[in-house]
């Protein structure tokens, strides 16, 4: 049990840290030949106003990919890149704000500001983001008609924390009609793509037959995808263990084991573009 938790939290961390792609290498990790050569395209093509070249650029300081890293440069190339309309660098400028990072003082307003141009241009990211400032009125009015609007296109376009956000939302009837079926299958798109989050409130739902039929083995395998360091999950498995016969316990153990072979494949399908 302890070994697959541990497979799963390894793997999710990979998974979620793939999706930006500025998250940093670092330099000291050695510059190929190939990355000075990108390095010195981007530089040459951004200072002639190109913006995806900026982006990159901004990128390059960032990680320490062709040159030392430098995050004032970074941050400089990024608002090149999201003055000129590039959507990814539109949302790590709202980042930035958001965050207070890469020299930034954390400004909510600012971050709405940024976020809303990249949600603008379709940036999922950017759409999750905005959601959220609108449910918790970050920056901006609180408006829980527009926050499930931009969640919902980031959760149709693939992002999993959006996809959970809907699924708490139809759960609660949240700025919407209560809809436990939906909040279900929200749930699981989010979990097919290593939510912890999403696995625990699945298996709360699979024990308490919420918007599912009632079914201790799938509420078992979800528990221990969400891994150790989810209380109620650890609550949820701790009650099942004592409750189900050893037999049960061993056939959610294999399940646990068949969605999260499910889960790697689909991720790596994903990734390879098929």
């Amino acid at each position: 049990m302890t070994d697959l938790s541990a497979s799963f939290n390894r793997w999710t961390s990979i998974a979620l840290l793939g999706m930006l792609t500025f998250s940093p290498v670092g330099a000291d990790a050695g510059m190929s030949p190939e990355e000075v050569k990108a390095f010195e395209g981007y530089k040459e093509k951004a200072e002639k106003g190109d913006a995806e070249a900026q982006y990159r650029l901004a990128v390059s300081y960032y990680d320490g990919a062709g040159s030392d890293r430098d995050l004032i440069l970074a941050a400089a190339w990024y608002r090149k890149a999201a003055l000129q309309g590039h959507a990814m660098a539109q949302y790590v400028v709202g980042w930035s704000y958001h965050r207070g990072q890469l020299g930034e003082k954390r400004d909510l307003a600012d971050a709405a500001v940024w976020y809303r141009k990249a949600a603008d241009q379709g940036h999922p990211l950017a759409q999750n983001e905005l959601g959220f400032f609108y449910q918790q009125g970050f920056g901006l009015p609180e408006d829980l008609t527009q926050a499930l609007f931009w969640y919902r296109k980031a959760a149709e376009a693939g992002v999993a924390s959006a996809q959970f956000n809907l699924g708490l939302a139809c759960l609660y009837g949240t700025g919407q009609v209560k809809d436990e079926k939906q909040s279900v299958a929200w749930f699981h798109r989010a979990a097919e793509q290593g939510d912890a989050e999403a696995c625990q409130w699945l298996a709360e739902l699979y024990v308490a037959g919420q918007g599912v039929t009632k079914n201790e083995t799938e509420a078992y395998a979800y528990c221990l995808l969400a891994g150790p360091n989810r209380p109620r999950a650890k609550e949820i498995l701790s009650s099942l263990e004592k409750a189900m016969p050893p037999d049960k316990v061993l056939a959610g153990a294999l399940r646990a084991k068949q969605l999260l072979n499910e889960i790697s494949a689909k991720m790596a399908a994903k990734k390879s573009g098929k």
